[in-house]
């Protein structure tokens, strides 16, 4: 179907070189426009680094009086840079030096900024394309006929019964997904990698990026998907017989996520999905179509954690929602590009036990975006998916939108809800507590960390009995306690032991779920499945990267336990 003609290649025209003077400057830390930099003792600067925060590309601040001599700190998340071994606080992750020349006070170095272009000169066609907008960040891209779809979550909840859709999908959406001749899967979070969806499709090919993890591999493997097509970034692909070329980036943070870019003749749309900085903000020049998360609200940060007041919490959520905004500008700002389609933020907290995160948990929307955008780069147009559902290009213009009428494949309504939460708490009920002490002892997970794990009812109100979990020594050890004494011993921290204390309160079904079929575990984050209170209060990245990434999916997935969807649904589906 497809064949690997070679890598992306760079384009320097954005490369500039820059320069600073360091007369007058004293040993230390100093800040130069997008950069950091250190004198040291003789006069000499030791390294230079940009101010880029590498959790979501925004811009680091140095304020010594308020942050202290060594620390620089993002103001969107909180994130903060020790500048004497130039790592992250938060997370173990750590910063690249730029490469610099120093002929006496003159430093000089490169943005690093550049385009990235495919290898080979694509023939100058203008293709039929037609863009169609299925459900949250589910998108068929029809190009002469070839038909790519993009992580199909069509039916169900996702992220342990918290994440709902706000506009469920057409009645022809499975169709259409059932026709499609690819499937592009980001990365393995349950809205993009969906077992109910993906379930009907096992025989379809499908892309993924070969993250070094195979975290979105494992799942799929697990599901049961039999033609799974793992690839490096930034090599590119012929689709074999047509004048349809693409390539996969990797998110520009830590984290495991990807996007997509696909290039015919003069039409190119580039899938940004929910990356962070996505490839480190080196793009391509130019994309008919620019499609990207907006809402932001996907993260059960802040509102599920103890360690911050209300206030903060909104603050919090604030700064996230403008610093999602400011990153689709900043893409956009060297990114030639006609059109932006917010997407994958269309899921809605639902259920009745999660009022509170509905309630608070606010987000973008998309008049919020075209505000903004309009008044910085009023020649792009914002393409809204939920007033059109598809829109007709030739070549790079686009000659018609159209509102599809047809009615909703189901409705998200009590009684649907009802039926996945009751059923997964009736499976649950006698749920054999021993496999718990296997699955965090067979992990063979170390890290300097103590987890003191609380299993909850809908409010989170502890039962009588939970689990701390000592992950610091050669073998995980695990001691069933009472909360009271959970309680006690997490309040007991002591500094001096540099161990770190997380404390999950997790409702009780969610959990078991999870443990059973070797879901992520920060499913029930990002599904406001859990509360969280950690001391000291830094992401615990080991933690949630090992249990959401390298010990998924060991075995196939009891479907049985995860679908509940009605059974004429799933007839329809099939007849299909």
């Amino acid at each position: 179907m497809f064949s690997k003609i070679g890598q992306t290649i760079k384009d320097l025209s954005l490369t500039k070189n820059k320069s600073f003077n360091i007369s007058g400057k004293d040993p230390g830390y100093h800040v130069h426009d997008d950069i950091f930099y250190k004198i040291n003792n003789d006069k000499k600067v030791e390294w230079v680094i940009n101010r880029t925060c590498d959790h979501a590309g925004g811009m680091l601040m140095y304020n010594p009086k308020v942050l202290g001599d060594c620390i620089a700190k993002c103001p969107n998340h909180g994130w903060k840079l020790d500048l004497k071994n130039l790592r992250y606080k938060n997370v173990n992750v750590k910063k690249k030096k730029i490469k610099f020349t120093q002929k006496k006070n003159k430093v000089t170095y490169k943005n690093g900024k550049f385009f990235v272009d495919l290898p080979k000169k694509i023939k100058n066609t203008k293709p039929k394309v037609k863009i169609r907008f299925l459900a949250h960040a589910c998108i068929s891209i029809d190009i002469d006929g070839f038909k790519i779809v993009t992580d199909p979550w069509l039916i169900g909840p996702c992220f342990n019964n918290g994440w709902w859709h706000k506009y469920p999908p057409k009645s022809d959406s499975f169709k259409i997904l059932k026709d499609a001749d690819l499937i592009y899967i980001s990365h393995n979070h349950p809205d993009h990698l969906h077992p109910e969806t993906l379930k009907f499709l096992k025989n379809k090919k499908m892309i993924t990026p070969n993250f070094s993890s195979k975290s979105s591999q494992k799942m799929l493997k697990a599901i049961g998907c039999k033609n799974i097509n793992a690839l490096n970034f930034q090599d590119v692909f012929k689709i074999n017989s047509k004048n349809i070329f693409f390539t996969i980036f990797k998110s520009g943070d830590f984290r495991e996520d990807s996007g997509l870019f696909i290039k015919s003749g003069e039409f190119s749309v580039l899938l940004a999905v929910d990356s962070k900085f996505l490839n480190g903000g080196n793009l391509p020049k130019e994309s008919t179509v620019f499609l990207s998360s907006f809402a932001t609200g996907a993260s059960g940060f802040p509102l599920c954690f103890s360690n911050y007041s209300k206030n903060e919490k909104k603050k919090i959520l604030r700064n996230t929602r403008i610093s999602k905004s400011i990153e689709i500008e900043m893409i956009l700002k060297n990114l030639n590009t006609k059109f932006f389609l917010p997407y994958a933020g269309f899921f809605e907290e639902s259920s009745i036990r999660d009022k509170y995160i509905k309630n608070n948990n606010a987000k973008n929307s998309i008049d919020d975006i075209k505000k903004r955008l309009n008044k910085k780069y009023p020649k792009v147009k914002v393409l809204n998916p939920i007033e059109f559902d598809e829109y007709f290009f030739q070549g790079n213009k686009l000659i018609e939108r159209k509102k599809i009428i047809y009615r909703k494949l189901y409705k998200v309504n009590k009684k649907y809800i009802s039926s996945y939460i009751d059923t997964i708490k009736q499976n649950y009920k006698n749920f054999n507590e021993k496999k718990v002490i296997s699955y965090f002892k067979k992990s063979k997970f170390k890290d300097k960390l103590k987890l003191f794990l609380e299993l909850t009812d809908d409010n989170f109100k502890s039962n009588k009995n939970g689990y701390l979990v000592d992950f610091t020594s050669n073998t995980v050890q695990v001691k069933k306690l009472k909360s009271s004494m959970l309680n006690k011993l997490f309040k007991n921290f002591n500094y001096e032991e540099k161990i770190n204390y997380l404390n999950l309160k997790v409702r009780k079904e969610s959990f078991f779920m999870t443990v059973d079929n070797f879901l992520p575990f920060e499913d029930l984050l990002i599904g406001f499945q859990c509360r969280v209170n950690r001391i000291p209060n830094l992401y615990n990245n080991n933690f949630w990267h090992y249990f959401s990434n390298v010990y998924v999916a060991r075995k196939h997935f009891r479907s049985e336990k995860i679908c509940f969807s009605c059974d004429t649904l799933n007839q329809t589906i099939l007849n299909l």
